[in-house]
């Protein structure tokens, strides 16, 4: 007769502990680590080093321009790409990124490039700048009556990265902290119903090349908070 499988006991101080409980702790302590890196960057050079050990691979590629952006490696809500399935916020998406490069047209929206992803929301919904603690970002505020209307231009200080937030019913230029509201949604210029067309991009030799939106920044854009790190081979934290 087979005998049924009992988990793995480790016997501290008398009390029963799972080997599951204990993973769940030592996920909950890299988290806390994870946290002190964000306000206590002094921490960050031991801490990292230990990353580096165990999250290597997701490490090695990024450009490593401040003492903060490494982070983004073991953070995938900050780097993924925007899903049509995604809702950030309560905002879902209403179109997807359709670059519009396969030759069998795949990829386009009704023949077209959608060079952004569209969020169903509101006229005057509030909306913030992206970027990292400790940091400064500068908005600039345009007009394009046929096309974008009332639009933002983000950008973030020593990062080669931009967004562009079109349909805005009010724009405010000028240099915010992350998290700080600089417009508000809208339905203006060329447009079929209240929503924010956000883009993303970086300057190449002078142009600016668009690529898909990455999840973690238009999270913060619109809820005004940066996405909680998900590590790699852990949970949410």
């Amino acid at each position: 007769m087979q005998t049924q499988e009992k988990p793995i006991i480790i016997n501290l101080n008398q009390e029963k502990i799972t080997i599951e409980k204990v993973a769940n702790i030592l996920v909950l302590c890299l988290g806390i680590s994870t946290s002190l890196m964000y306000f206590f960057p002094p921490l960050s050079r031991p801490l990292k080093a230990f990353y580096q050990a165990n999250y290597g691979d997701n490490l090695a590629s990024l450009e490593q321009t401040n003492s903060t952006d490494w982070l983004e490696g073991i953070a995938p809500t900050l780097t993924r790409g925007i899903v049509a399935s995604d809702v950030i916020n309560g905002y879902r998406v209403s179109s997807g990124y359709k670059p519009c490069l396969m030759p069998d047209g795949s990829d386009c929206r009704n023949g077209t490039a959608h060079n952004g992803v569209d969020f169903a929301m509101p006229i005057g919904t509030q909306l913030f700048t992206p970027g990292l603690p400790g940091t400064s970002v500068k908005v600039d505020c345009k007009q394009q009556p046929e096309g974008a209307g009332l639009y933002a231009v983000i950008s973030p200080e020593n990062k080669n990265i931009s967004w562009v937030a079109m349909h805005l019913s009010k724009c405010s230029p000028g240099t915010y902290k992350p998290g700080q509201i600089f417009g508000l949604s809208g339905n203006s210029g060329r447009s079929t119903g209240p929503h924010l067309h956000w883009e993303e991009g970086f300057l190449k030799q002078g142009k600016f090349i668009r690529r898909q939106p990455q999840y973690g920044w238009a999270f913060q854009a619109i809820s005004g908070e940066l996405p909680k790190p998900i590590l790699k081979r852990g949970g949410d934290l």
